[in-house]
């Protein structure tokens, strides 16, 4: 059985002041602390080794118990995380209200008991926490019984309020799972959507489509930013660019005029700035595209996101970006050079990142050194790809393959490209709607694999190029991530790829 690393993932996901204070919440525990040593040689290790571990302290006692050593650091790490972020976060400081609520009631303190729910209250409105609000009434109508001062009265309000509370939640409900499900449409095929899921994302959207005044004016800041960001998204699938970037604008206006709710709703907000990215690039603003990463690197300079771990999401997203901007210029040696110098940062939260992006960063990174033309370099992350089994991205999962078939066929293996398109039209034909870049591609690499007369290649190539230069509009932002065309020019023209992208996006 191969030994767990889940405690060494744990270590490496801590921030410095984390670590800090773990080593002085363990010097208020008692008894052995044997792991310390474990944790401070965790703490300089690149990657998890228990052979080594063991090595590490072969002589001392904790060799004998380490799994139990292990198990109870991963504990004390646990412990002393609730006790850094006690308080940081609204949920914990309700929690911690409502449980001193109870306490004082139980105790017949009432006066103290009265002004702990108003502050509570005030906390929860303020945060739009509608499940602890209903909680937080509930105390009220105690509260009521015992003043017995206009009871009947009071009792009719909190039960109206009640069912004000019970109607948001509905919304926000409502609202919550269309997002789930419009997430789950776009990261399972991201933009190569067919008519069948098409069908399937506009009847999920229809009660946004059909009545967006209910989500648009909202009392509620959450149902409103999330109603403008699955709108956003909607627009994104359904490829009209510049509506869905004025939605994901609208998603963070929202959220910016709103600084507690956008601190709860922080992983939406930055998700916002990468879909906004992408529905710049592909409506060719690039400018603006350059900008939202700056605005997402900026994120962890802002006063009031400091107590917040943002620093991997951030790194990751504009890491990604920051490769795909580089590749799309042809600046691929940059590209490269940014690859190199973040693969010690890559390496921390790795496992925290999301399927997509982990996806989109393997991609880019396999573009990039094809770029360069380190052909069995590329070939190491788009198996990387390849290999994994998560099905996100169906868009991207294709373009890998394309990207393989050119990359063997710049190799001259084209005895291995001749198996290798047999077996990729198979993986297209179950697509159901394949797209036309799809088939036009097949159709000349089946072509170019047979063909070993030059001039008889450079006519099938031109041939090429003039069937995808004649791509139908929903094909062309894939031209972004794998500029078929340019490398088509290149080999008619035997000219440097890159140097055609380049010229390309100065005109």
């Amino acid at each position: 059985m191969t030994p767990s690393d889940e405690l060494f993932k744990l270590i490496k996901c801590l921030t410095k002041s984390e670590k800090r204070f773990f080593k002085l919440f363990s010097s208020l525990q008692s008894g052995d602390k044997n792991y310390l040593k474990i944790f401070d040689y965790l703490v300089g290790q690149d990657k998890y080794d228990e052979y080594e571990l063991k090595t590490k302290f072969s002589n001392e006692k904790l060799v004998h118990n380490l799994p139990s050593e292990k198990n109870n650091l991963y504990k004390l790490i646990l412990k002393s995380l609730r006790a850094y972020h006690d308080g940081k976060s609204i949920n914990s400081i309700l929690k911690k209200n409502i449980n001193n609520i109870e306490i004082l009631y139980n105790k017949g303190l009432y006066r103290e008991f009265a002004k702990k729910i108003s502050y509570a209250k005030k906390i929860a409105e303020k945060n739009e926490k509608y499940s602890y609000q209903l909680e937080i009434v509930n105390w009220e109508k105690k509260l009521a019984y015992i003043s017995q001062k206009k009871i009947l009265l009071n009792i009719e309000k909190l039960i109206d309020y009640e069912k004000y509370l019970m109607n948001q939640l509905t919304d926000l409900f409502d609202i919550d799972r269309i997002y789930s499900k419009t997430n789950i449409l776009y990261c399972q095929k991201g933009l190569m959507q067919d008519q069948s899921s098409l069908i399937i994302l506009n009847d999920i959207a229809t009660p946004v489509i059909n009545n967006p005044e209910k989500f648009k004016l909202s009392n509620s800041i959450r149902v409103q930013s999330i109603f403008f960001y699955v709108s956003g998204l909607v627009e994104l699938i359904n490829q009209d660019f510049k509506k869905s970037s004025l939605l994901f604008n609208k998603t963070i206006d929202v959220l910016n005029n709103n600084v507690s709710i956008k601190l709860d709703s922080i992983d939406l907000y930055i998700k916002t700035f990468f879909q906004l990215f992408w529905s710049y690039i592909y409506n060719r603003e690039f400018e603006r595209a350059k900008r939202i990463i700056i605005n997402i690197k900026s994120l962890k300079n802002k006063k009031e996101l400091k107590f917040l771990n943002l620093s991997p999401s951030i790194f990751y997203y504009s890491y990604s970006q920051e490769i795909f901007l580089f590749n799309l210029y042809g600046r691929f040696e940059e590209s490269v050079n940014l690859i190199i110098e973040n693969e010690k940062k890559e390496s921390l939260n790795y496992s925290s990142v999301d399927n997509e992006v982990k996806l989109l960063i393997n991609y880019n990174k396999s573009y990039s050194y094809f770029g360069i033309g380190d052909f069995k370099k590329s070939l190491v992350y788009l198996n990387n790809i390849l290999n994994n089994k998560q099905k996100v991205r169906q868009d991207i999962h294709v373009l890998t393959r394309l990207l393989n078939i050119i990359i063997h066929y710049e190799l001259e293996n084209f005895d291995f490209l001749q198996y290798l398109i047999k077996y990729y039209i198979n993986y297209f034909n179950k697509i159901e709607e394949p797209y036309e870049i799809v088939n036009i591609s097949m159709k000349y690499f089946r072509k170019l694999s047979r063909i070993y007369n030059h001039f008889d290649k450079i006519e099938e190539l031109e041939n090429f190029r003039t069937e995808i230069i004649k791509l139908p509009e929903n094909n062309i932002f894939l031209l972004n991530f794998l500029n078929i065309e340019a490398w088509i020019n290149s080999k008619i023209t035997n000219l440097n790829f890159k140097k055609i992208i380049k010229e390309s996006m100065a005109k």
